[in-house]
């Protein structure tokens, strides 16, 4: 699986009208921020991505998402240790921000793939109608503002 740097070297052949980055943007992870989004930027080279909610980390009880894991059914190359340690501490503190609500949780994070202009496509995966309501809800508010950006960064 590519990874950011592998991505970012597709973005600088000029081959590629866009990419896509998976896991590693959203609340979770942003590294797809500090070297993929600028240079696909200034290459004016279109950005996708997919995985929004981590996997499921950011839409299911944490019980559930680490079932997942366990049962092979999160991409295993994604989860190494270093990432659980980064991510774990991360999840609780979103969580407690949104009072443990997974609604709101899943609306902060339609909400932030789209607060970044470097970002073309955000690929989010539905499976009923509820879920396709929800987000089209979460989405209609827009990116997040600012000062909550700069409020996720500090969690």
């Amino acid at each position: 699986m590519g990874g950011i740097s592998e991505v970012s070297a597709a973005v600088h052949t000029r081959e590629f009208d866009v990419v896509l980055s998976f896991n590693r943007f959203n609340l979770l992870d942003w590294s797809a921020e500090e070297e993929l989004l600028p240079q696909a930027q200034s290459h004016d080279v279109g950005v996708t991505v997919g995985g929004i909610f981590y996997q499921g980390f950011l839409s299911l009880p944490l019980e559930l998402a680490l079932q997942r894991v366990e049962e092979g059914i999160f991409w295993v190359w994604d989860w190494t240790e270093k990432q659980r340690d980064r991510v774990l501490p991360r999840l609780e503190k979103l969580r407690e921000l949104v009072d443990n609500d997974l609604v709101a949780l899943r609306r902060l994070a339609v909400r932030f793939a789209l607060s970044n202009s470097g970002i073309s496509v955000a690929v989010i995966g539905m499976k009923t109608v509820a879920e396709v309501t929800e987000n089209l809800r979460a989405a209609e508010g827009g990116g997040l503002d600012a000062e909550m950006i700069e409020r996720l960064k500090i969690l």
